[in-house]
Parts: C-alpha cells; structure tokens; sequence
C-alpha cells in the first residue's frame, strides 16, 4: 500500500483559519483607508470654502467700515451682534459645496481711533454632515481694511541712525 497524498482535515481548518484573520485584517485596514479618505476630503474642502469667504470678506472690507455698517448690511439675513462681533453671515448654503453651510463673524482689532478699526478679526465656521453625524471646522484670520503706512507721513531722507 503507498501512503496517502493530500492535506488532513485538520491542516485544512488551520489554514483557513489563517486565512480569515488575515482577510480580517486586510479589510480592516481598507475601511481605515477610505475613512481617511473621506476626512481628508471633507478638511479640503472645508480649507478651501474658508479661503473663499476670507477673499470675498477682504474684497467687502472698506476703510471706515464700522460695526454699524457691518449690522446694517446684514439686516435679517445675518444672525446679528454679539458684543462687539457681528455675524455678517450665518448659515449659508455654500454656491457650488452644497452640502457644506458657513458662518461669518467679524470682530473689530482695536486701534487707535476706536470709530474706524483698520484690521478685522474674521473667524468662519463650514459644517457639513457625515454619516448622520454633524461636523465642522473653524478657521480665524486678521485682514486689513486699510494699510496702516498710508496714514503715517512719508520719511524724510534723514540718516536712520540719527546722526546729522
């Protein structure tokens, strides 16, 4: 009689047992994979709203905007003031992410003339919703609305140092 060829029952179950940590393990890791996928997409395009609305927020920032000009414009449509920061946009459908919505807030930086503030403290919040879960991200960023070295009086050509 020759001996048998072939696998037992036994290293048949062991190797496949092998084979389902392992199929585990793979699939694991691709749902990790394309869960980052997702969050790196939403924290692009998140960055990338937030940009526009701080170039369109620079474009809108005049000098002598005051807080009160900023709460006239935004009449209903924005959420109003809150001390001395005013919501000049709150809960915006995004133009072309229609699945994000923004908020805008300005706050003055003081300055040396309270009634006209040179810089602004703009802070924007992007929500969207993944997986029935709400989600957000904040951005902050101080533009000017007008340069301050166009106020100050032009240099003379006197030494820097001082000396005469």
């Amino acid at each position: 009689m020759s001996p048998r060829r072939g696998f037992t029952l036994l290293e048949v179950m062991i190797a496949l047992g092998i084979f389902a940590v392992g199929a585990t393990a793979a699939f694991a890791v691709l749902i990790a994979a394309a869960s980052s996928e997702r969050r790196a997409a939403h924290q692009i395009q998140t960055a990338l709203i937030a940009d526009g609305v701080f170039s369109e927020v620079q474009g809108d920032l005049a000098p002598g905007l005051t807080l009160q000009d900023l709460v006239d414009a935004a009449g209903d449509d924005g959420g109003g003031a809150q001390g001395n920061t005013v919501w000049v946009i709150k809960d915006k459908q995004h133009p072309i992410y229609g699945a994000y919505r923004y908020d805008v807030a300005l706050t003055p930086v003081p300055c040396a003339d309270p009634n006209e503030a040179w810089a602004w403290f703009v802070e924007v919040e992007v929500r969207w919703s993944d997986r029935g879960q709400g989600r957000s991200a904040k951005f902050s960023s101080v533009l000017l609305s007008q340069l301050t070295h166009l106020d100050n009086p032009v240099p003379s050509n006197a030494d820097p140092r001082g000396a005469r």
